[in-house]
């Protein structure tokens, strides 16, 4: 399914996904980045649950990133 996307060249896909998508692994150079995303520090897991409106103290919200090992 993918790979006919990436062929066909018409319009713009977004994929995103804990697993590489090896169907695309022939085009990454020219059609289709690959772009793996990191793991979110305790910082930037609690700066992500304050902008979608968790509420409360840094630590516990730093806490809470803890204890999901970072997973966006």
């Amino acid at each position: 399914m993918f790979a006919g996307l990436a062929q066909s060249g018409i319009g713009l896909s977004l994929v995103t996904t804990r697993e590489r998508v090896t169907d695309l692994v022939p085009t990454e150079s020219l059609t289709t980045p690959y772009r793996p995303l990191d793991h979110l520090t305790d910082t930037a897991g609690a700066a992500a649950l304050q902008a979608h409106g968790v509420t409360g103290p840094d630590e516990e919200l730093c806490a809470a990133s803890a204890e999901v090992k970072g997973h966006a």
